[in-house]
């Protein structure tokens, strides 16, 4: 895997989120309004999707600095591979915030 790659899934995280939560725009099963990502609320209360990504991104986040940590104290030499989980958390992070402004309207400010 090379830098082209990284750049790959960064480019593809917020589309792919945007994609698949404008989907769940138009899904009758998906709440009326959703709430903005928070830790108070439940991230597997699936009509409130933007819940379920946010905890998505700080699992990869969590991932991502064990991982750089585990390289930090290890003989084992940097590799591109690495970065992937902290690539895909900042594009994850981006897309949630692309998502509230493309579809502000479905989005309720208070939680």
């Amino acid at each position: 895997m090379g830098w082209g790659a990284l750049l790959a899934i960064f480019a593809f995280c917020p589309i792919g989120l945007l994609l698949v939560l404008g989907l769940q725009v138009i899904n009758p099963r998906s709440a009326k309004a959703w709430f903005r990502p928070s830790w108070h609320l439940n991230p597997f209360n699936f009509r409130q999707p933007l819940q379920f990504f946010h905890l998505g991104a700080y699992v990869c986040l969590a991932q991502a600095l064990v991982v750089l940590a585990r390289l930090a104290v290890s003989p084992v030499s940097f590799y591109v591979e690495a970065l992937v989980p902290l690539v895909m958390a900042t594009g994850i992070l981006l897309g949630l915030q692309l998502v509230t402004l493309v579809f502000g309207a479905k989005i309720e400010h208070r939680a």
